[in-house]
Formats: C-alpha cells, sequence, structure tokens
C-alpha cells in the first residue's frame, strides 16, 4: 500500500465548507479511483491547515490519480484554498497492513474514510 500525503491550507473560516466538499464532491471522485484505500484528513478544530492522506493499493495507482483526477479535485476545493497545496511525496512508503476479514487493507481507514467527519 502507498500513501500521497498533501498539505492545504484553507482560507479563514472555511473548514465546515472543506468538510462538505469533501464529503459531497472529493470522496465520489476517490471511490471510483481503481486502487483507493482510504483517506485521512487531520485539521485542528477552528484552524485552516489541513492534512489529507491517501491510501493507494499501489504507486502507479497514487501516480494516475495525480495525473488524471488529482486537478479536478483541486478545482472543487480552490474557493477554499489560501495558496496552492503542498504534496509532501518525497517518494511514496509502502505500508504493510494486515487482512481484515472484509478483504480489504487497513479497514479502520477504509470505515473512516466512508464516514468522512
Amino acid at each position: 500500500m502507498f500513501a500521497r500525503n498533501d498539505a492545504l491550507r484553507l482560507g479563514p473560516s472555511c473548514l465546515n465548507r472543506f468538510k462538505q466538499i469533501l464529503v459531497s464532491q472529493v470522496m465520489p471522485i476517490l471511490q471510483q479511483q481503481t486502487g483507493f484505500k482510504g483517506l485521512i484528513t487531520c485539521a485542528p478544530v477552528g484552524g485552516t491547515d489541513v492534512t489529507a492522506i491517501s491510501l493507494w493499493e499501489t504507486r502507479e495507482h497514487a501516480e494516475t490519480y495525480d495525473t488524471r483526477d488529482y486537478p479536478q479535485v483541486m478545482k472543487n476545493l480552490e474557493s477554499l484554498l489560501d495558496g496552492r497545496p503542498k504534496a509532501m511525496n518525497r517518494g511514496h512508503r509502502k505500508l504493510d497492513c494486515q487482512q481484515s476479514g472484509r478483504k480489504r487493507g487497513c479497514a479502520m481507514v477504509d470505515s473512516y474514510a466512508r464516514k468522512a467527519f
């Protein structure tokens, strides 16, 4: 499994709107991607800095998303962003996750992604 890590800075008072767009527009795009396993987002309450970590089956799946669909995701979020997102992908890291009974690696992350906030 591979992780893609992005740092985003939101405009003031945009966190709630970010959550809405993430659930209604971004997650459907991600869930259609081959190899997508889950998404973890972290942001302090009332803060403007967001870390988004997407999990992928292979590096190639993450790279395909990056070139094909990431621009659309950023377009959906652009009105909320303060500056350009920073990809912290100094090479992808392989993650070892145990298989769950649901035939999905990292079941906790997968179920968190579906509940998203």
